[in-house]
């Protein structure tokens, strides 16, 4: 094969604070669908960078620390993707995630064509 395709894995994507100029400052607190959209807005223009879409994605781990936020979760997840077909995904219900106020993180793995 000549172009093969490339594989990229997205670790830990959450509400971070892109602009800011020590970690941990965290985007939208209190906020789950507000932090939700944010990671992947993140995400979505990441792939852009690397010639991928949404479309790309085959597989999302999504972590919450509360398992109330699991509607919105699923609700987000609608708005993001649209009428692309969502990825496989597993969710997993934590107690904590990297930063305080974190309310939602994901992991992707994308997969493109060339």
């Amino acid at each position: 094969m000549s172009h093969p395709g490339r594989i990229i894995f997205f670790g830990g994507v959450g509400a971070e604070d892109e602009t800011a100029t020590s970690g941990g400052k965290i985007l939208h607190l209190g906020d789950f669908m507000g932090q939700c959209l944010y990671a992947w807005d993140k995400i979505k223009r990441i792939l852009e960078k690397q010639g991928a879409t949404l479309a790309d994605v085959d597989k999302a781990t999504t972590y919450l620390t509360d398992i109330r936020n699991l509607q919105d979760s699923i609700k987000c997840r609608a708005q993001v993707f649209g009428t692309t077909p969502q990825p496989a995904g597993t969710l997993v219900n934590v107690s904590q995630l990297a930063w305080p106020g974190m309310l939602y993180e994901v992991d992707i793995i994308a997969v493109t064509a060339h």
